[in-house]
């Protein structure tokens, strides 16, 4: 494998890595909000707290740095690559065990520290069960960053997993949108052969991503009230794959949409970077389905994903 394409593979896993990152990382937010936590939580566990947090902004931090010098020769650029990527593994595995202990901890011996009276109280508990969740797959994702071989040389695990609990997890926690299931009860018997992990992981998660950062976030958006925000989820069942249809009232989207799958393309107002998507779709072709996108100027939905799986 050349250093470009390493470059390539890495750019879209970290992509993958930096999402989850950010929701193992994000209970700190939330607990730091007025009237979150009760008093008490500050002087007992506040200083332990700031620490893992400073932590992890250095390993974020360092995961967005280049990991290889130009112009040097292939060798020592790829020697390079591995080296940062082995420091990054050990440093990042370590902190994001300690930012789950922490949770951990807080949930079994201080749990009445939560202000469940408040949003942000009942928000930070919430993340943190999502954060503990998330570390087992985080931490083997970011172990291939330096495993010498192909990072696409991956195994999948294909299972058959409901279709409507795995979209649940990761699409109801779009919270500046009002997300609801269409003919609910016959979603919930629809069952589908995935890898699990490379589904919420690389698939559900970049487009959750991508719905609150795009869809609900820009100029056009962002001063709506929650339920003018609308995400429609449906699917439709053929002979022997299922499609899931992931619909937003949100921002339109005037280009391309196949350059959103390009990685590196840039484009919106929020910077559409074209690797979550492109790894998304890897991801589904692996496990042999597809991801496609289709947008409208015209009817209440403006834009939605495309997911054909097996059954």
């Amino acid at each position: 494998m050349t250093i470009n394409q390493l470059i390539i593979e890495k750019t879209e896993l970290k992509h993958d890595i930096n999402l989850r990152l950010g929701m193992v990382f994000e209970p700190f937010s939330w607990m730091k909000l007025p009237g979150a936590m009760e008093e008490e939580f500050f002087p007992r566990l506040g200083q332990e707290m700031d620490t893992i947090n400073h932590n992890s902004e250095r390993v974020c931090s360092f995961l967005d740095q280049k990991w290889n010098v130009e112009g040097d020769p292939e060798e020592e650029q790829l020697e390079q690559f591995y080296k940062k990527a082995d420091i990054f593994c050990a440093d990042s595995i370590g902190i994001i065990k300690e930012a789950c202990n922490f949770y951990q901890k807080l949930q079994k011996k201080y749990g009445h520290l939560y202000n469940l009276n408040n949003q942000f109280g009942l928000r930070a508990k919430e993340t943190s069960g999502v954060a503990i969740g998330l570390k087992k797959c985080l931490i083997s994702d970011i172990t291939k960053l330096s495993v010498r071989r192909p990072l696409k040389d991956r195994e999948t695990r294909i299972t058959s997993s409901n279709l409507l609990c795995l979209a649940e997890e990761v699409l109801d926690q779009i919270k500046n949108a009002d997300v609801w299931y269409e003919h609910e009860l016959e979603f919930c018997d629809a069952m589908v052969n995935v890898d699990k992990d490379l589904f919420v992981n690389s698939v559900l998660n970049n487009i959750q991503a991508n719905i609150i950062r795009h869809a609900f976030s820009t100029s056009h958006t962002k001063e709506n009230y929650l339920f003018e925000n609308k995400v429609k989820v449906s699917f439709k069942e053929n002979d022997d794959s299922i499609i899931i249809y992931i619909s937003n009232n949100g921002t339109p989207y005037l280009g391309d949409t196949n350059k959103l799958f390009t990685p590196g393309f840039y484009d919106g107002e929020k910077g559409h970077s074209g690797y979550g998507l492109h790894s998304a779709r890897e991801a589904m072709r692996s496990m042999g389905g597809d991801l496609t996108i289709k947008t409208s100027a015209n009817g209440e939905f403006v834009f939605t994903y495309i997911i054909t799986l097996k059954k």
